[in-house]
């Protein structure tokens, strides 16, 4: 019987869910997808029955997968049962690995944070792509940093959406309590909100590169504070809808003055399907390791 590895992505507005058998390349990868519960609507139960639901659809009623790799908004507890959840999902505060495993039957159950396990996936499977920033624009702005160390590949956290690039006093206020953080510009439907009062829908071209602009600013931020900051990829549900985004946001670095390089930006080879690849390169990665 065959056996298959899970890789999860639980984003900000969409839940996925990817099947891949276990000796497999990556581009066996199937996967299903639902929106995420929101708002007034937030709902963990129905999220997790649906979670549920696509993990036995892709693996079989009577198939068990030999490991689920999970990534999930927020940073793992100290204890590793769960996540402690980022503001978009706070309706999933109770989400145990534990009961995951017990409900899938599935021996193996690793948690990593979203934007880690995005940039895994480039790491793991686009070993061209060598030493780079992971910046995740989606419902929020996540990152992390891949380095190779005596020839051994990383994957390290980071939070660049809380860096402040708008220090005046009117700035928009940022969810974690601060004003003027890159999140509050450049993450998602409220970032847009914070610049133009619309929704990515109504938003018109010449908005979005004004949006590219405040990207490009935050990038430049990093390249000016951090000395390694050489290369970018980007990840995340709302750079990969608008792509054509990756040469505004080059051409808006060229533009700007730094005491550093400005990083050589691109965009990840696995669009929006980047969060699920990684959660399954990470579990590979982990059982390479143990």
């Amino acid at each position: 019987m065959e056996q298959y590895d899970i890789g999860v992505d639980i984003g900000g507005n969409t839940m996925r869910v990817g099947c891949l058998p276990v000796h497999a390349p990556v581009d066996a990868l199937e996967v299903r997808q639902v929106p995420i519960t929101k708002g007034a609507n937030a709902d963990f139960g129905r999220d997790y029955a649906e979670l549920l639901r696509m993990i036995r659809e892709l693996c079989g009623s009577h198939t068990a997968p030999r490991r689920i790799s999970l990534g999930f908004p927020g940073p793992l507890k100290d204890d590793g049962s769960g996540f402690h959840p980022g503001s978009n999902v706070r309706h999933w505060e109770d989400f145990s690995l534990c009961e995951l495993s017990e409900d899938t039957c599935c021996p193996v159950v690793l948690g990593v944070n979203d934007a880690q396990a995005a940039v895994y996936a480039d790491a793991v499977f686009s070993p061209q792509a060598g030493e780079f920033v992971g910046i995740v624009l989606g419902s929020g702005v996540g990152g992390a940093v891949h380095r190779i160390i005596d020839g051994a590949s990383y994957v390290f956290p980071s939070e660049p959406g809380h860096a402040c690039i708008n220090c005046t006093e009117d700035a928009p206020e940022c969810t974690c309590g601060a004003r003027g953080c890159w999140e509050t510009y450049c993450g998602g439907e409220q970032g847009l909100s914070n610049l133009f009062g619309k929704s990515g829908a109504d938003v018109t071209i010449h908005e979005w590169q004004i949006w590219a602009g405040y990207v490009a600013a935050g990038l430049l931020s990093m390249a000016t504070h951090h000395v390694d900051v050489g290369s970018v990829i980007l990840y995340g549900g709302v750079i990969c809808k608008q792509d054509w985004l990756v040469r505004v946001i080059r051409g808006r670095l060229s533009m700007m003055r730094s005491i550093r390089p400005s990083p050589q930006v691109s965009l990840t080879c696995f669009g929006e399907m980047a969060g699920v690849v990684g959660a399954l390169g990470y579990g590979r990665r982990m059982q390479a390791s143990a």
